[in-house]
């Protein structure tokens, strides 16, 4: 009987003893919480691009030689209330003589636009009033919107003056918007993009016939 009770009484103890055991085993086993995810950031847009900065003029007037040239009639840009259309085809392609002692139309791209006159001791002059100043520079603005792109600066607002008698539309102004390439207003109410497509002499040689050029 005692050797039974002492059976029991070690079965007992020998039970208790692997219940720490087996828990420290089950706190081993048991799988450690994974930690949680981070959340993506959100995206930020990107703040849209800034508009590039006003395109600078240079000062001063615009020497006689820069402009001096055969010039086409590359682009026409209409104000609204104008008779004419963008790039109208009845003046692409009209020339314009600037010479040293004369501006004349040498070509005209077709008889409904017109103009005989001629401007005798051209001088370029610079714009000093302040209002008509920039009153020309709203007036040329659309074009040189359009060409921004290609414009690396402006010249100031310009008029073209007839020194020695003659006429050259109502005050044609202009600007310079880069080597070979002007804005000109011309009557009718359009802006006239003109790239010089021949340089000349001071004293150049007589005039071939009108539109020679243009076969060129």
């Amino acid at each position: 009987m005692r050797i039974r009770i002492l059976l029991v009484i070690a079965a007992l103890a020998l039970t208790g003893c692997d219940r720490p055991q087996q828990a420290a085993d089950s706190e081993q086993k048991a799988p450690t919480p994974s930690a949680p995810q981070a959340k993506a950031a959100p995206k930020i847009a990107e703040p849209a691009a800034r508009p590039s900065a006003a395109l600078t003029e240079q000062p001063g007037e615009l020497p006689l030689e820069d402009l001096t040239g055969i010039w086409r009639v590359t682009a026409v840009v209409p104000d609204k209330a104008s008779g004419f259309t963008e790039d109208d085809t009845r003046i692409i392609g009209s020339l314009i003589d600037v010479l040293p002692d004369q501006i004349r139309w040498s070509y005209k791209a077709s008889d409904r636009f017109a103009s005989d006159e001629v401007c005798l001791g051209p001088v370029a002059g610079i714009i000093d009033d302040t209002e008509y100043a920039e009153k020309a520079r709203k007036l040329v603005a659309p074009a040189v919107t359009r060409l921004k792109a290609k414009v690396p600066s402006l010249s100031k607002p310009h008029q073209w003056l007839c020194g020695d008698g003659g006429s050259w539309g109502d005050d044609t102004e202009f600007q310079k918007l880069a080597d070979g390439k002007v804005a000109m207003r011309w009557t009718g109410g359009v802006t006239l993009i003109l790239d010089r497509i021949r340089k000349v002499a001071d004293n150049p040689p007589p005039l071939p016939p009108t539109g020679a050029y243009e076969s060129e």
